[in-house]
């Protein structure tokens, strides 16, 4: 349990450091090169989940990653994997925002949401309560996709479905193999 915990802190830090300094080179590129330039950056599916819109995003993020990297069938998610499921999730979110860019989105919550899923799901005593709490927090998101709070629930859903995805009993035999070496 000590090495778990060992294991999350460190992971959570360098998710952390690699979050703050996107988010500072992307704050240099909008000053140096200006707003379209910048939108670009944050729409470009491999840096978009590491950019956060304020520290109290940055924080909640993070939070959730460490909690959900303490759950045992989690434990193998370092800060590489984490990132290339980042931005699986962002690549699978990008044609909506190629459709209308006013639903851009950043911060690794559809990762957290990822992760939330795989832990909750992977519960052997608890079976219910996961796929209850799961079930909850994705009907939620649905209900708040009209809604105007600049929150991009789509990425959340897809996270979560992505989490639901990766563990054993779900897996889909029409998915690539290399989605599930990537997510799994």
């Amino acid at each position: 349990m000590e090495d778990q915990i060992k294991f999350s802190i460190v992971t959570t830090v360098q998710i952390a450091s690699i979050c703050l300094l996107s988010t500072l080179f992307y704050i240099v590129i909008e000053i140096i090169f200006g707003d379209k330039c910048a939108y670009y950056f944050a729409i470009n599916p491999f840096t978009s989940g590491l950019l956060h819109s304020n520290f109290n995003h940055l924080f909640w993020n993070i939070f959730g990653i460490f909690v959900s990297l303490n759950m045992r069938c989690n434990r193998f998610y370092t800060y590489e994997r984490i990132f290339w499921i980042t931005s699986l999730i962002a690549l699978l979110y990008l044609p909506i925002i190629l459709i209308d860019s006013r639903f851009a989105s950043i911060g690794i919550s559809g990762t957290c949401y990822f992760l939330l899923a795989r832990g909750l799901l992977s519960l052997k005593r608890l079976k219910l309560v996961g796929y209850f709490i799961i079930s909850s927090i994705i009907i939620a998101e649905f209900a708040g996709l009209g809604g105007n709070d600049e929150i991009a629930h789509t990425v959340h859903i897809i996270g979560a479905i992505l989490g639901i995805l990766s563990l054993p009993k779900f897996r889909l035999n029409f998915i690539h193999e290399k989605i599930y070496e990537i997510i799994g």
